[in-house]
């Protein structure tokens, strides 16, 4: 909690709650459109790629645990296109290795 990505979802959070405060403080924001893209790396090589997507859920504050401590931030999205590029990646690769058995 409290990066510049947390600050700023909570910015898209409070301003779909109450935009006119958002933009009462701030009068460059006024309709913030949030439209995400979220790219997921994989270790095995494999993308995920999620766009159109809106956040719809999270906490506008940071949460203090009984130890004191901040709880992470966590944020809920839908999002309305899904690209998997392992499939892609594994096809392409299983090609170049054909083709190096060819030469």
């Amino acid at each position: 909690s409290g990066s510049t990505d947390d600050q700023n979802l909570k910015m898209i959070l409070q301003n779909k709650m109450s935009p006119s405060l958002v933009s009462s403080l701030f009068s460059d924001l006024t309709g913030i459109e949030d439209t995400m893209v979220m790219v997921v790396n994989y270790a095995t090589n494999g993308s995920l790629i999620l766009s159109d997507g809106n956040l719809i859920a999270g906490n506008i504050a940071d949460t203090v645990l009984s130890s004191g401590r901040r709880k992470s931030n966590s944020y809920q999205f839908v999002f309305n296109n899904v690209t998997n590029l392992q499939g892609i990646q594994t096809d392409v690769m299983s090609l170049v290795t054909n083709i190096g058995g060819l030469l």
